[in-house]
Parts: C-alpha cells; sequence; structure tokens
C-alpha cells in the first residue's frame, strides 16, 4: 500500500494545474525560481525545472 500524501515517482510530474497560486508561488520561491507571474507561468516554470532537475540525475 502507498501512504497518501506521498511523493510522485521519479516519472510523474505533480499535478501543478490543479494547485493554487499561493502554492504555485510558494513552491516556486522553495526552488529558488521566480515566483513572479499568472498560474500558466508558474505551471510551466514548475515543470520545466522538474524536467531539468530529472535530466541531471546520475541514473
Amino acid at each position: 500500500e502507498e501512504p497518501d500524501g506521498e511523493e510522485p515517482d521519479g516519472d510523474e510530474v505533480p499535478p501543478y494545474e490543479e494547485w493554487s497560486l499561493a502554492d504555485l508561488k510558494e513552491e516556486c520561491a522553495g526552488r529558488g525560481l521566480s515566483d513572479k507571474g499568472v498560474k500558466a507561468a508558474l505551471v510551466k516554470r514548475l515543470t520545466d525545472h522538474d524536467e531539468a532537475s530529472a535530466d541531471e540525475e546520475p541514473f
């Protein structure tokens, strides 16, 4: 069984589109990314960051 709230697997992208604007801004700020812009821009920024981070893994 998988506990609720478990982090997504490496291949899965969190459903940022379902997050509130405040949550998206907080996540961007926590990653050192700009938290400025509309919701779609923040979603793209986080998605791009996730993809770039996945490419950097040494596996």
